[in-house]
């Protein structure tokens, strides 16, 4: 284990875009998210609008450090700007075992304490608490399953799929429940891969192959390509990074869910993949993020 360090900033909600902006492209966080605060007084005594912005990394940070750099981007030098560190221990474990069984409208993720306790007419994903991301208790990984089930709904059926950036491996198991095709999936992280592969035996996919790759960069994937469905549930810089990658390795009539993007992110990510050639079929709002379906042409 390793500690962290979370960066708190408060800002006025009509900036907290472009600070939050700012921030994950000065600053190469491990992610970040925003969120509004209940109108408080400012320094005047009147009523102010305001919106936060946390970033977590894997290396020290320090505020006053944080609060210069904003400021030399043309921020105001008064926002409040503090850091947390998160001591070494295991406190995702922690949490995640308290977790609640959560659905979408087809299935139903839990960990093995609430095995006796599962609805009806639900496909079960057992996930055990862990480091790697996708538990499903993310919006954004439940953002991606109800888009899948879409794309189910719409009659389309993929017969090669990939799920890029596949943390504990929900999406993969999803996609190979809900279709008959082969299924790959990666993921950039050494200790996500071996979770994901866990996790693949214990709910019995052990037919999806798995791989330790940097987006779409590995042998496998591009011997196997193309691919008619591709998941990629990530954050937003990575997927404008990897637009033409993730394109080139599509089918014509493919189709790409695309989540990891904020609101405020949404029109820089759909720019990237409309620029080689993708066109949008649908937005999905859940919670703070947007989850894209797109199709090639």
């Amino acid at each position: 284990m390793s500690d962290f360090w979370r960066l708190y900033v408060q800002s006025p909600l009509s900036i907290e875009a472009d600070v939050a902006d700012c921030l994950e492209r000065e600053t190469k966080p491990l992610s970040v998210a925003t969120g509004e605060i209940a109108e408080s007084p400012n320094p005047t005594g009147s009523m102010a609008d305001l919106g936060h912005i946390e970033c977590l990394y894997d290396h020290p940070v320090a505020a006053h450090e944080m609060a210069l750099l904003l400021a030399g981007l043309g921020f105001p030098s008064n926002l409040e700007v503090k850091v947390e560190v998160l001591r070494d221990r295991d406190w995702v474990t922690e949490s995640l075992r308290t977790l609640p069984i959560v659905t979408s409208k087809r299935f139903v993720i839990h960990g093995a304490h609430l095995r006796n306790e599962l609805p009806k007419g639900f496909y079960p994903l057992q996930v055990e608490a862990g480091l790697a991301f996708g538990t499903g208790h993310h919006d954004t990984t439940l953002g991606c399953l109800l888009a899948l089930e879409k794309v189910h709904q719409s009659g389309f059926r993929p017969k090669h799929i990939l799920d890029v950036g596949t943390g504990t491996g929900i999406l993969a198991m999803a996609a190979a429940r809900l279709f008959s095709g082969r299924v790959i999936a990666s993921d950039i992280d050494h200790l996500s891969v071996r979770f994901a592969r866990q996790t693949l035996d214990l709910n019995g996919y052990q037919r999806i192959r798995l791989h330790h790759a940097a987006g779409t960069q590995h042998r496998t994937i591009q011997s196997s390509a193309p691919f008619d469905l591709i998941t990629a549930n990530i954050l937003a810089n990575p997927l404008i990074a990897m637009a033409k990658d993730i394109v080139h390795v599509m089918t014509p009539s493919g189709q790409l869910i695309l989540a990891g993007l904020l609101h405020w992110q949404f029109r820089r990510v759909l720019a990237a993949y409309q620029s080689v050639g993708l066109r949008l079929l649908t937005r999905q709002k859940q919670g703070d993020w947007s989850i894209l379906t797109l199709e090639k042409p």
